[in-house]
């Protein structure tokens, strides 16, 4: 099956033919010249709405979402049973954006953004929160306060105003999956796979947008979750608490450079990582104000090597906070014999702000 169609308005069209269907918003609870959907790019709690034209696709039951930022766009798009051609006669106008779902919350779809000239590029499009499983029968969502989320298993099947918190879910075939937690607007999910079924095995990989919406604690999220060994980029900014956040997560080997600047306590977060090898500059610069056990027996265990032991150093000279307790002994952490000059020079300036630091001699 294939289709083609040519967008001249909110309301015309041009070129019509198969499978593609312009869908008047006529026939709408509030009748006006275009779609009025959820902006769904934008990551904030409160809900902006944008006004679209949608086209609707019969063969695979795709509902097109075309963003535009005039009255009279133009858009070209064409489908070959397999795939969509966008612009396909260089004269677009006024489109920013084009959404591709089944999804009728428009939570998961492709995303397309449209820029004034040049290439239409299909966005990465993150959820809040996206785990990717181990080899699963089974799955479970656990969190510590009373949620509300939508959920895409990854296994076709998709759930809506989930509010317990913990929330079971049976393959029919176990295998890998990518589970996307999208919560509702100004409600907060507070993740805990620790304490889940099966949670020291049945993760591999974390990622997401994340945001206000993660609340100001994650004490004990990842705890021992010892099949984890890739954590991606989630927006931690708001974040104040990470004890044991990571504590016994022993596959990871590397950590990216997340947002720390509300945090005040990292008291065990990385205890016993004990493949931790690599850790990035900079990530301690700005944070809030620490309390005296903030870094306690956080890297306690790991096998940091004395590039990461600088990075950290030096970053915790640049935060300017004095009087803490620092822990990156035990494990195969780099020896204090093998630090860089720079490490050194960090080490003296935090003992000067009165640290105590404890370390590998």
């Amino acid at each position: 099956m294939a289709g083609a169609i040519t967008v001249t308005g909110l309301k015309s069209f041009k070129n019509q033919s198969g499978d593609l269907t312009l869908v008047s918003p006529d026939s709408t609870d509030r009748p006006v010249n275009y779609w009025w959907v959820p902006r769904w790019w934008w990551k904030g709690a409160n809900t902006i709405y944008e006004g679209c034209v949608r086209l609707n696709n019969s063969d695979n039951n795709d509902q097109i979402y075309i963003a535009c930022s005039e009255n009279n766009p133009h858009l070209k798009v064409e489908w070959n049973g397999s795939a969509y051609t966008f612009d396909g006669d260089n004269k677009r106008k006024y489109v920013t954006r084009i959404f591709v779902t089944t999804d009728s919350a428009l939570k998961v779809g492709k995303d397309y953004e449209v820029p004034l000239r040049g290439e239409i590029v299909r966005r990465s499009s993150l959820a809040f929160l996206e785990y990717t499983t181990a080899s699963v029968s089974s799955f479970r969502i656990r969190t510590l306060v009373t949620p509300n989320y939508d959920v895409d298993w990854g296994d076709g099947s998709t759930e809506s105003g989930i509010t317990a918190v913990n929330k079971d879910h049976t393959y029919s075939t176990a295998g890998v999956y990518t589970i996307k937690i999208t919560p509702a607007a100004g409600s907060t999910f507070r993740p805990e796979h620790y304490g889940s079924t099966d949670h020291g095995t049945n993760l591999t990989k974390v990622e997401g947008t994340g945001g206000s919406q993660l609340g100001t604690d994650l004490t004990k999220w990842l705890r021992e979750t010892t099949s984890l060994t890739s954590m991606g980029s989630v927006d931690t900014s708001s974040v104040a608490n990470f004890q044991a956040t990571w504590r016994g997560c022993s596959g990871l080997t590397s950590f990216p450079a997340l947002n720390f600047s509300s945090a005040t306590n990292f008291n065990s977060a990385w205890l016993s990582c004990s493949s931790l090898t690599s850790y990035p500059a900079n990530v301690f610069d700005t944070t809030g104000t620490l309390v005296s056990t903030a870094f306690s027996i956080t890297f306690l265990g790991c096998a940091l090597t004395a590039q990461s032991i600088e990075n950290i150093l030096t970053s915790l000279d640049t935060n300017g906070s004095s009087n803490i307790t620092l822990g990156i002994d035990q494990g195969t952490n780099a020896a204090k014999t093998t630090w860089s000059t720079a490490a050194n020079t960090a080490y003296t300036n935090l003992i000067n702000k009165g640290w105590t630091i404890s370390y590998n001699s």
